[in-house]
Order: structure tokens, then C-alpha cells, then sequence
């Protein structure tokens, strides 16, 4: 068996962390434009070759899985990364726990696929339901290896990994729906997505499990986990129960259609918030006692995330119809209103992309839990009142909560964090008013632009002029150029995997100028939604 003690020492990660960070920033983020593109290219495919109802049985099937799913970890994952400190005896015990919890959350999904057919009242479900139970054990079981290599910050051989798995899933929905699967490709694609992933990691991965041992020392450890895997049961149902109720009370079509609304407008915070926490929870891990550098990195990562996620959800929102036929085809130009009611939400951020890296990096998933629990209940009431008006009367609900309910839960967050709300309130000024100018733009200008008779073509030349537009705002305001400037000079540094200069951030941004700098690990730029891996 290998030794374990190289595999979790992490000494030798912080004299570099800032050029460790900004390679995993590099990184991620071409894994996440690549896995982007080739999701998105599936999805333009798929959608065509499929009916909205073969996405609502998915959609559908998929709640019951997904929460059973959050169990079968219980945060184990984040707390190896997390843990300053940790050996092989304790990551093995946690190892077979996490096997022994897949297992079971495999077991369950199959007992449980029954009263899902019933609750949906549709057969399909059931079947489904039971193929996906698959998945969790598949995660499961690589679930401590991937948090040896990323609590080691090895994000390359990491995204390469995921990008080559989803490839893999996406050329086998790809076939199947081809040859007339249905709904069975997108199933193909799930399993065969994490049955991928799972095989190669044992490959890679240099750590082995040994045999499990009593008194491992792992309590503090289990407590952290359960906490985060209550909260991550709790927000999956606040997030995802209002697909749930549309599916009940109005059909599967119904389902499908809202699931992918939801999901085309949440793709520019999923495509970069989940990969870069990656990068952002073991590097703000190994920052814990250091408030101010913490701060400094916090801040930068956030801007980062808000500069990138907030203008493509604007864009969305001027540009939907376009983007609806574009993406998925004329059939599905009904989602639109449901699709622009959502936006305002995916504009902000859901509650977990500003708050989760706090939770977790300072040790309170005792807070975290109990947020979710508070945030859960009007979110079903919301749901319960809306679904009277349907997919549209949900989305409505969703929207009105999560806007309503944003600030106080970065408040009560930043209330144990080396952070205030203040913090994050001022790093989301310059990215929104960017974001939201350049939209405005992007209406002004197009009685004067070409108009193409390919509505592709049409959506590529607007995505362009707005991309223009939103530069143009960030070099306009002083605090924007000064900032854009940091961006670039961080982006440089980090392709060429050395640590930039240490550079104060702009008072006028928010910082003190007397006390706060962006030391080396703040140079990493950039950050699911939860951060359970992939």
C-alpha cells in the first residue's frame, strides 16, 4: 500500500499557492469552456432529436436520485479537502464510509423509484429512477479519491478527467438517441458519464484506501461532513422542488419544458462557479487564520465569478428568443417567459455561490444547515402558491425568494466570516451596472445592426456586439479600468504559472487601502451553486 503521508501533507503547497491557484484557474476554466461547448453542442442535438417529455421524465427522476445522491458523502469530500490536517488511517476510514453510504443511497433510489412513479403518476419514472441509481454508487466510489488529488491541488489531470468523461456520455446519448432511445439516451448518458470518471480516477489517483480501522480519529471530520450533507439535502429541495411540483400538478411536458428553461439560464454560474470552487476551497482551506489574505482572495475570486456569469445572464435575458432557437429549436420557444422570469435570480446569484466557500473554508456547516432549513420553508410556500398558475406561476416563485431572501443570507453567513456583506455588495457594483449597460446597448443598436436571415447567425453577431459593449463599460469607469487592468495582469501571470506582484485593491472597490492587500494567493482571479464535486 503507498505510503499515505506524502498524499495529505500540504506544507509544500503554500509557498506557491498563488501559482498553484492560477494554474488551477487556467485550468478549470478551459475544462469548463471545453465541457461547455461540447454540453451545449449536445444539448442543440439532443433537443431535436428528442420530445419534452423525454427531459421531464429525466427531470423528474432525477430529484429523487439527486437527494437521495447528497447522502452518499456526507461531506466527507469537502472535509478531506477542507481538513488541515489528516493521515492515511483517517482518509481510509473515510473512504469506506463514503463506499458504504453510496451503496446505500443506491439501495434506497431503488426502493424509492416506485413511489415515484406514483407521486408523477407515469410508469416511466419508475424505471428510470431505478437505472440512475447506479450513479451515486459510481461517485461514490471515487468520491475520496478526487478529494486526495484536489485536497493536492491537481486540477489539470482533475478537469482533464472530467472533460474526457463527459465527452465519452455525451457520444453515447449522442448514439442512442439516434438510433430511437428516447429518453434511455439521456439515462446512457448519466451512467455512462460516471462510470467513466470513476474508472479513470483509480487509474490516475497514486492513493490507495487500506483496510478500515477503529478509532481513526475521524469525528470532527464525520460532524463537518454531516452538517454540509444536511445542508446540501435541504437546498437541493429549496432549488429543485418547484420542478417537482410542475411535473406533478401539470405533467411531464410541463416539467420538461420549465427543467429546461431552468437549466439553459443557470448554465453560465454552473459552467463557472462549480469547476473553480475547485480551485477556491482548498486554496481558501489553506488561508484559514490569515483574515486578511482570506479577504483579499475572497473578494477577487467573487469579482471574478460576478464579471463573467453576470453579463452572459444579462445577455440571455435581451437575447432569448434568439437563444431558444438557437440552443434548442423552434419547438421550445414556448419557454421563453418562463426563461426571462428566472433570470433575475441567475443575475444575483443562488444563494450558495457567494456563501458556500464561507461556510465551508471557516468550519461552520453547523450555520449552513441551519440556513437551509430557514430558507426551505417559504421556498415550498412560494411553490405551493405558484404552481395554481403553472410552469410560469413557479418560476415567479423561485424568482420573488431567492431575490427577497439574498441579502440575508449573505448577512447571517458573514456574521462567523472574515468577511462582511459590504464586501460582497461592492464587488457586484461594477460587473451589474457592465452587465445591464451593455444590454441597454445591445437594444439601442440593433435597429442599426445587420439582420441576418440565419437566426444563428444572428444570435453569434448579437453575443459579439454585446461582448463589445460590455468592455467598452468596464474602460470607461476608472474603478473598471483599474480592475480590468488587475484582471489582465493576474490572467498573464497565471498562464505563465508564476505569482503576480502583490497590488492593492482599489479603495474606491470597497478595500481598505491602509491595511488590505491582495497578497500572492488573492492573485488567482476567478471562482456549485454546491460544492460537491463535479
Amino acid at each position: 500500500m503507498t505510503d499515505g503521508h506524502d498524499h495529505f501533507s500540504t506544507d509544500h503547497l503554500d509557498h506557491d499557492l498563488a501559482a498553484r491557484s492560477a494554474r488551477g484557474s487556467v485550468v478549470t476554466l478551459f475544462a469548463s469552456v471545453a465541457k461547455f461547448v461540447a454540453g451545449m453542442a449536445a444539448t442543440m442535438v439532443l433537443a431535436r432529436l428528442l420530445r419534452p417529455d423525454d427531459f421531464g421524465v429525466i427531470a423528474l427522476a432525477l430529484v429523487t436520485v439527486d437527494i437521495v445522491a447528497r447522502l452518499k458523502d456526507a461531506g466527507l469530500f469537502t472535509a478531506t479537502v477542507y481538513s488541515k490536517h489528516i493521515n492515511q488511517e483517517q482518509a481510509t476510514t473515510l473512504f469506506w464510509m463514503s463506499v458504504a453510504l453510496a451503496g446505500a443511497a443506491a439501495l434506497i433510489t431503488v426502493a424509492l423509484a416506485p413511489a415515484a412513479g406514483w407521486f408523477y403518476r407515469d410508469a416511466r419514472v419508475i424505471s428510470v429512477t431505478a437505472a440512475l441509481a447506479a450513479v451515486p454508487f459510481l461517485d461514490g466510489v471515487a468520491l475520496q479519491l478526487e478529494a486526495v488529488m484536489s485536497r493536492q491541488m491537481r486540477f489539470m489531470a482533475l478537469a482533464v478527467m472530467d472533460a474526457g468523461a463527459l465527452a465519452a456520455g455525451v457520444m453515447v446519448a449522442l448514439l442512442l438517441a439516434w438510433a430511437g432511445a428516447g429518453y434511455w439516451a439521456l439515462v446512457g448518458q448519466e451512467i455512462f458519464y460516471s462510470a467513466m470518471y470513476t474508472s479513470v480516477i483509480w487509474v490516475v489517483c497514486a492513493w490507495r484506501p487500506g483496510r478500515p480501522r477503529r478509532a481513526s480519529g475521524v469525528q470532527h471530520l464525520v460532524a463537518f461532513g454531516l452538517h454540509l450533507s444536511g445542508y446540501r439535502v435541504l437546498n437541493y429541495l429549496a432549488m429543485n422542488l418547484d420542478t417537482a411540483f410542475v411535473g406533478r400538478f401539470w405533467g411531464l411536458q410541463q416539467a420538461g419544458i420549465y427543467d429546461r428553461a431552468y437549466r439553459v439560464i443557470t448554465t453560465p454560474s454552473t459552467l463557472l462557479n462549480g469547476p473553480l470552487s475547485t480551485v477556491a476551497v482548498p486554496a481558501l482551506s489553506r488561508l484559514q487564520g490569515d483574515a486578511g489574505r482570506y479577504r483579499a482572495f475572497y473578494r477577487t475570486w467573487i469579482q471574478f465569478v460576478f464579471g463573467l456569469t453576470m453579463p452572459l445572464v444579462a445577455f440571455l435575458f435581451v437575447d432569448t428568443e434568439r437563444a431558444i432557437l438557437t440552443i434548442l429549436g423552434d419547438r421550445w420557444i414556448g419557454i421563453a417567459p418562463i426563461y426571462r422570469v428566472l433570470a433575475p435570480a441567475a443575475f444575483i446569484g443562488r444563494f450558495n455561490v457567494v456563501t458556500n466557500w464561507l461556510y465551508v473554508t471557516t468550519g461552520r456547516t453547523d450555520r449552513q444547515l441551519r440556513w437551509s432549513a430557514i430558507l426551505l420553508v417559504p421556498m415550498v410556500i412560494a411553490y405551493g402558491i405558484g404552481v395554481a398558475w403553472g410552469a410560469l406561476g413557479v418560476a415567479v416563485a423561485h424568482t420573488v425568494v431567492t431575490c427577497l431572501l439574498w441579502y440575508p443570507s449573505v448577512a447571517y453567513c458573514c456574521r462567523t466570516a472574515p468577511v462582511d456583506p459590504l464586501d460582497v455588495c461592492t464587488v457586484m457594483i461594477m460587473p451589474a451596472a457592465a452587465a445591464a449597460g451593455a444590454g441597454l446597448g445591445l437594444l439601442m443598436a440593433r435597429d442599426v445592426l445587420p439582420h441576418p436571415s440565419a437566426v444563428s447567425v444572428a444570435f453569434v453577431l448579437d453575443f459579439v456586439v454585446y461582448a463589445a459593449f460590455y468592455l467598452v463599460a468596464w474602460v470607461v469607469v476608472p474603478v473598471g479600468r483599474r480592475n480590468l487592468a488587475q484582471f489582465i495582469v493576474l490572467a498573464r501571470d497565471a498562464i505563465a504559472a508564476r505569482p503576480a506582484a502583490v497590488r492593492p485593491l482599489s479603495p474606491s472597490a470597497g478595500q481598505s487601502a491602509d491595511k488590505t492587500y491582495v497578497a500572492d494567493p488573492a492573485n488567482t482571479m476567478g471562482p456549485v451553486a454546491d460544492e460537491e464535486p463535479r
